[in-house]
C-alpha cells in the first residue's frame, strides 16, 4: 500500500511539472531544490556557473570598484560566459568608499573652497593621479557660489 502511495506521489508531482507551464530551468531549479533539499537562492548561483563566468564576474567587480578596467583580453574574445560575467559582477558590485578617503568629497571641498575665496587650493598629485578627485574638485568648484562680504 505504502508503495501505491509514494507512486502517486511521483505522478502527481510529474504532473505539476508537465502542466504547470514553468520554463525548464524553473523546471530544473525545483528539481534540484527537491533532490536536494536546499532552496534556491541569488548567493549559491555562482556554484552552477563555469569559472570563466565566474573569474569574469570577479574581474567586473574589481573594475566596478577600483575605477579603472580589469579585463582578460584572451578570455574577453574567446569566452561568452567571461564577458557574461563581466557584466554581472560590474553591474552588482558597488563601489568602495573609504570614509577616510573618499576623494570626491575632499576634491569637491577644494573645489568649493577655490571659487568662493578666489584662491586655488588643490591637492596637485590627488588632482592629476585620482580622477575621483579630480571630477569632485571640478563639480565643486562649478557648483559653488561665491560669497560676498558686504
Amino acid at each position: 500500500m505504502n508503495f501505491l502511495k509514494i507512486k502517486a506521489l511521483v505522478v502527481v508531482i510529474i504532473g505539476l511539472f508537465v502542466f504547470s507551464g514553468c520554463s525548464q530551468y524553473e523546471q530544473a531549479l525545483l528539481a534540484d531544490a527537491l533532490v536536494n533539499n536546499q532552496p534556491h537562492n541569488q548567493y549559491n548561483d555562482d556554484y552552477y556557473y563555469n569559472s570563466y563566468y565566474r573569474d569574469g564576474k570577479l574581474d567586473g567587480c574589481k573594475s566596478r570598484r577600483y575605477g579603472y578596467t580589469v579585463k582578460s583580453s584572451y578570455k574577453w574574445r574567446h569566452y561568452r560566459s567571461y564577458r557574461n560575467g563581466w557584466y554581472r559582477g560590474y553591474d552588482t558590485c558597488r563601489r568602495r568608499v573609504d570614509h577616510g578617503h573618499n576623494y570626491y568629497n575632499k576634491g569637491y571641498r577644494d573645489g568649493c573652497w577655490s571659487k568662493r575665496y578666489h584662491s586655488i587650493r588643490k591637492n596637485r598629485r590627488l588632482y592629476n593621479t585620482n580622477h575621483t578627485y579630480r571630477n569632485g574638485w571640478i563639480k565643486g568648484y562649478r557648483n559653488c557660489r561665491i560669497i560676498r562680504y558686504r
